[in-house]
């Protein structure tokens, strides 16, 4: 699934007997600038998909960049493709590809990018654009999905079979890949937001100190989410009720990010102290460290909460944008 896409459905119409025809939503066509005798380039994708763009779109418009593999070195393909649409770079074009496993790791890192799509792809060179559409998503949205994720890892991981069934290690894979797909939308919607502060409002930021904290929260799910899938293959280890209670924890760190309510943060902050100065037995030292890192990053989001309720002024606006997810609470 890509994430921000606007879709509409239309059906081939033939025009002369052989001419297959579609036609374009007419927002788009404003949007874009396109009239009748506007010339449009039509790329046919691997994957069987068609790109469509529009001609007059030139690079200087567009925040482009150029990956020389050969100057640059093979071994910072993923580093560098990510780092550059973390930047918010809408085309990257990486040229001197010499080896087959070059394009490899760069087709593995593409898949992890949400609304990137090769449309360039040549022996010695590949490019790549973001097709995403930016302004239809926003940082609580995104945020409350990654809370919704990692939940439902915790939930899957509690009701594992032992031997896990490959059914339910897929399940785990596929919420994993998904989580580390948000993180990454996420975190190029935070550069992108630091200077338009336009968009801080509609993304319930108040200063820098709030992207600065967003940042160490959308990370701290992300890892929370990779140590629940490190522990699939400890099923028979995993003691069910320990796991189980971070459940409710993680639900009230939560809410207490979306009500931005310091109180509650620092009363789970305080649960969670309790909870690593009493361990338990824990069979395996893996399931031990997993569930201590996971009590950490959560109380590491509660110390961030405590921080964007704290701001030198009152914020006018309120938690407006943060509005609609209370309601759901």
């Amino acid at each position: 699934m890509v994430v921000g896409l606007e879709r509409h459905y239309r059906k081939i119409q033939i025009t002369g007997g052989r001419t297959h025809t579609i036609s374009l939503p007419k927002n788009w066509a404003e949007k874009l600038g396109l009239k009748k005798g506007t010339q449009l380039e039509i790329v046919e994708n691997d994957d069987g998909t068609l790109l469509i763009l529009p001609e007059h779109r030139k690079a200087s418009q567009t925040n482009t960049a150029t990956y020389n593999i050969q100057k640059m070195g093979a071994n910072l393909i993923p580093q560098a493709t990510i780092t550059l649409y973390l930047k918010g770079c809408e085309k990257i074009r990486f040229k001197n590809i010499s080896e087959p496993g070059q394009k490899v790791k760069l087709r593995e890192t593409i898949g992890k990018l949400p609304g990137t799509e090769i449309v360039k792809d040549e022996k010695h060179e590949m490019t790549v654009v973001c097709l995403l559409d930016e302004k239809s998503v926003n940082i609580p949205t995104l945020l409350d999905r990654m809370f919704s994720l990692t939940t439902e890892m915790l939930h899957q991981v509690t009701e594992l079979s032992t031997p896990p069934k490959p059914n339910q290690l897929r399940n785990l894979d596929d919420l994993e890949d998904e989580t580390d797909k948000f993180h990454f939308l996420c975190l190029r919607l935070l550069c992108r937001i630091i200077t338009k502060k336009d968009l801080w409002r509609e993304n319930g930021i108040t200063d820098y100190g709030d992207i600065i904290s967003l940042v160490q929260i959308v990370r701290a799910l992300e890892r929370i989410g990779d140590h629940i899938h490190r522990l699939s293959p400890y099923t028979n280890t995993i003691e069910k009720l320990r796991f189980r209670g971070l459940i409710e924890i993680l639900q009230n760190t939560r809410e207490a990010m979306i009500r931005k309510n310091p109180v509650r943060a620092e009363q789970i902050i305080a649960s969670i102290t309790k909870l690593k100065q009493k361990p338990g037995e824990m069979k395996s030292g893996i399931v031990s460290e997993s569930y201590s890192r996971i009590l950490s990053y959560i109380s590491d989001i509660n110390e961030m909460t405590i921080n964007m309720s704290l701001h030198p002024a009152e914020n006018k606006h309120g938690n407006q944008s943060n509005q609609l997810l209370v309601s759901q609470l």
